[in-house]
């Protein structure tokens, strides 16, 4: 059972030649409980049940220049606050190294109680100008600053039948206490370039960091931290708009990565499960959107992207040469868009995921993957005055799929994705 409960309040100033504005943003999340049947190899029985709940607080502010200025830009500071509280308790029959009798005194217990604490500050700019009738620069600086901090507990209690045969396996306790700050400078810089007024063009360069942090659910202290990620981005794209009936972009990108972060079972613990760094990993590929419109109220769109991606190195494991675990070949989204003039309007449309490798860490399962699905959300709704009313539907095929998988657990246990999803939307603006 999932629950979640969010509020935001979102306040614009206009302050003549520019414009303040602040978001406020809280959210509650609660997993109460997640129930998983594990048949593991060595053991004949194994349950395992997670409760978790997440609190996070965060505030923006900033200032802009109003729009149409000779000069646009950006200053901005961002604040987050987030507190996980989780608790993994699994029991399972202990058979090793001998089979274990019958009876309920034979089950070992694993709890896990852990706590993670982040903090973290932004400060950002941007400036756009042009500096030619037909051409125009950008460039953007961004500072990040975030505190992690990871508290846990995990005790196993042996099975009293394992106690009297191997009175050394007591019940033990394992603490686990770490801090780390970690400090970014992402610089942008973006160069476009109007062919014509249908054509227009555009570059960008991007470096980025991820901080690193740390993972519950792992017994070993060195797979229990993780390391920033560092990407270095390229991007260009051509936007050809002939008339407002239609038009059509088209993007190109390569991201080299270093350190790339990403979930993995371990291979030698199958209760253990942890973030891992890719020594270096490529993506690239292409992403293609266009639109047309038949009719007045009607819009047509469609999105297709293809993505290549590989590590290109990763120390250690099987994986070099391979799809990246969890990114999709492709991706497909098309819609259909309905607005009349007394403020009706409607939408429906699919998502299409491609097939998906999940690879254990010896890279050694390339036939198992996750299949492709497609999901249909859509949603009406009713603009009168300052009010909008809609209700929506997400998944309304209530299609069953996974957003990931585990490789080492036999019946591959993993995260399912969101069933169908029914809401009321209902918002005023002032």
């Amino acid at each position: 059972e999932i629950d979640r409960n969010q509020q935001f309040l979102t306040i614009e100033n206009e302050l003549g030649d520019s414009r303040f504005i602040s978001v406020t943003n809280r959210n509650d999340w609660s997993l109460d409980p997640n129930r998983l049947d594990l048949d593991i190899s060595q053991f004949t029985a194994a349950t395992s049940i997670i409760i978790q709940d997440q609190t996070e607080l965060s505030q923006e502010f900033r200032l802009e220049s109003e729009e149409g200025s000779e000069l646009d830009w950006v200053l901005g500071a961002f604040y987050a606050d987030s507190e996980i509280n989780g608790d993994a308790t699994r029991w399972f029959v202990f058979e090793y190294p001998t089979p274990a009798p019958a009876g309920n005194f034979n089950n070992r217990t694993e709890q896990t109680k852990y706590e993670l604490n982040n903090k973290s500050l932004g400060l950002f700019a941007s400036i756009s100008k042009e500096v030619s009738e037909n051409d125009s620069i950008s460039a953007g600086l961004r500072f990040d600053n975030f505190e992690k901090k990871l508290s846990r507990n995990k005790r196993v209690q042996m099975p009293a039948y394992a106690l009297f045969m191997y009175p050394a396996q007591d019940t033990t306790t394992a603490t686990l206490s770490k801090k780390e700050t970690f400090s970014s400078l992402s610089p942008s810089l973006q160069w476009e370039h109007s062919f014509s007024e249908e054509l227009i063009g555009s570059a960008r360069v991007t470096y980025a960091e991820k901080p690193g942090g740390f993972s519950a659910y792992t017994d070993s202290t060195a797979a229990s931290a993780f390391s920033e990620e560092e990407t270095m981005a390229y991007e260009v794209s051509i936007l050809l708009n002939p008339s407002a009936s239609w038009g059509v972009n088209l993007t190109a990108y390569l991201n080299e990565i270093e350190n790339y972060q990403f979930e993995l079972p371990d291979a030698a613990d199958p209760t253990s499960y942890y973030v891992a760094n890719a020594d270096e990993v490529t993506a690239k590929g292409i992403e293609i959107e266009g639109f047309v419109k038949p009719a007045e109220s009607v819009t047509l769109s469609v999105a297709y992207g293809l993505c290549d991606s590989e590590y290109d190195k990763f120390t250690g494991s099987g994986l070099a040469g391979q799809q990246v675990s969890f990114v999709p070949k492709q991706t497909l989204s098309l819609s259909a868009i309905y607005q009349l003039e007394n403020g009706i309007y409607g939408q429906i449309g699919t998502k299409t995921i491609g097939d998906t490798h999940y690879w254990n860490y010896a890279g050694s399962n390339a036939t198992e993957k996750i299949d492709s699905y497609t999901l249909l959300d859509a949603n009406i709704g009713y603009n009168f005055d300052s009010w909008e009313v809609s209700v929506f539907g997400l998944n309304l095929t209530d299609e069953q799929y996974y957003t990931s998988l585990v490789s080492n657990l036999p019946g591959t246990p993993g995260i399912v994705g969101s069933p169908r999803v029914i809401g009321l939307s209902v918002s005023r603006e002032f």
